[in-house]
């Protein structure tokens, strides 16, 4: 048998550029000139990047794919607005890419951004002007759209049923495809399965990006037992080790900005609102325990003054235990909206064997889409000395996560809706409802709003065990 638990609105003149080019410059240079003392080689360089000009269509969430510094944090934000409330965190990979999903305002014909990106050796300001409108030219054509592989991937062959059978669950997960379900007492997860691995999978490298601005954190429990503030979803709690790996299924829901309107005397003003956060994802303990294993999708939105909205999608996993610093989140996968998630999360040795006390944390993060190829891969993490793995829950979660630089919650980003299917793992693969499985409302808590605090609920579906709904209800 097999050891692995998933077996189972803004005009500006064209003849500005230059100008709006120059003072970014201008800019780089007096950010340079007001470096601390220090040694000049230890002080990074500031210069400014050649303007990208791209067309994007109007009314549209568009993926923009920018080339920076490998590793670099960058910053962005409208040009000529440096507040950090209307600004967004993003991080290149290891070969400099960075991507970020733009959505302009209505009635705008160009819109101006701005992405601020360092390392230790440079500080490189990249100017970026996108044109609204449906028709793409020559010198301004559609931006990229998908982050290249990165060096390091491979890509396994689609398999035949036959095929398959041929190999053992462990050559299955050996060679990188995910786990595969037990084709006789789970037909129906096998022919998912088996549709899936019929096409080639493109497994990426773990290398992965570090976040210490972002965290995931157990739940903090208000008012009784089934709310919270910071999760929405179901929980399964039981005694120690009844779950010895999760999984999810769901497909990557486009999130909103947050947009106020405030009053200036006797007039409404529409003015951008903070940056709004969302997490799904899937977990091992953390309900009642301090210590918490996960993996899932970020979902991100910032309002930028005059010219639209700005998101951000990754797919991330994540050890946090509340005795000890939580592990940075890693940054494994860039997604996009309507990308299909296929996520486990098991503990187990180095080698990946099922095993409670095995010391590593096992992630198995896909995204598919109906017809093109899967990629991912699996990825592990020792869980450290301070973690205490016990195996007493398992939770399918929408979050408002932990920001570091608030020192607590941000608003809740608005998702909408999301379905996942949802199973656990105890002495077989079962749909989460055949667990003993409660219900999470996350309110917003201690100041709750005179309007409506709450913030994000879950529903199971009537005759479909593994089917739950997530619905957002309010920012704040």
């Amino acid at each position: 048998m097999s050891k692995h638990p998933f077996a189972s609105n803004f005009h500006l003149a064209a003849s500005s550029r230059s100008n709006h080019s120059g003072l970014l410059t201008l800019t780089a240079l007096l950010l340079g000139s007001l470096a601390l003392p220090g040694s000049a080689q230890d002080r990074p360089v500031a210069r400014v990047a050649p303007e990208k000009h791209f067309t994007i269509p109007p009314g549209a969430e568009t993926p923009v794919v920018l080339q920076t510094e490998p590793d670099a944090s960058c910053d962005l934000h409208a040009a000529g607005f440096n507040d950090p409330s209307q600004t967004m965190r993003l991080y290149a990979n290891m070969e400099g890419y960075v991507r970020f999903h733009f959505t302009p305002n209505q009635d705008i014909q160009d819109a101006y951004l701005q992405l601020d990106c360092t390392t230790q050796q440079a500080v490189t300001t990249h100017p970026l002007h996108l044109r609204i409108d449906a028709s793409p030219t020559a010198d301004m054509p559609a931006p990229e759209a998908s982050v290249p592989a990165p060096a390091g991937s491979k890509v396994l062959h689609a398999l035949t049923d036959e095929a398959a059978r041929q190999l053992s669950d462990q050559d299955i997960i050996a060679q990188g495809y995910p786990p595969r379900p037990n084709a006789a007492g789970s037909p129906e997860a096998y022919a998912k399965w088996l549709d899936r691995v019929s096409r080639p999978i493109t497994i990426v490298p773990p290398h992965s990006v570090k976040r210490s601005d972002i965290s995931h954190l157990p739940r903090t429990t208000i008012a009784g037992p089934n709310t919270s503030t910071n999760w929405s979803g179901f929980v399964a709690q039981s005694s120690a080790g009844s779950y010895q790996g999760v999984a999810g299924e769901w497909t990557v829901p486009s999130v909103l900005g947050e947009v106020k309107v405030v009053l200036e005397g006797r007039l409404p003003t529409v003015v951008t609102g903070p940056q709004t956060y969302s997490a799904l994802w899937v977990g091992l303990d953390g309900n009642t325990s301090k210590d918490l294993v996960q993996a899932g999708t970020e979902q991100n939105a910032q309002s930028l003054p005059l010219f639209g909205t700005a998101t951000s999608y990754f797919a991330w996993t994540e050890i946090c235990s509340l005795e000890s610093p939580c592990q940075p989140m890693q940054e494994v996968l860039s997604v996009s909206p309507n990308d299909g998630m296929d996520v486990s999360v098991f503990v187990g040795d180095s080698a990946g064997n099922l095993n409670p006390n095995g010391g590593y944390a096992w992630f198995y993060v896909y995204v598919y889409s109906s017809s093109g190829p899967m990629r991912g891969g699996s990825y592990s993490t020792p869980l450290g000395t301070g973690f205490g793995f016990t195996g007493n829950s398992a939770e399918w979660i929408m979050e408002r996560p932990y920001i570091t630089a608030l020192g607590g919650n941000p608003d809740l980003a608005d998702y909408n809706t999301c379905q996942m299917e949802a199973s656990v793992f105890t002495t077989g693969s079962i749909p989460y409802s055949y667990a003993p499985s409660e219900p999470i409302t996350m309110y917003e808590w201690p100041v709750p709003q005179p309007d409506n605090d709450e913030l994000s609920i879950v529903s199971a579906v009537y005759h479909q065990p593994s089917t739950m709904v997530f619905t957002w209800k309010s920012f704040h």
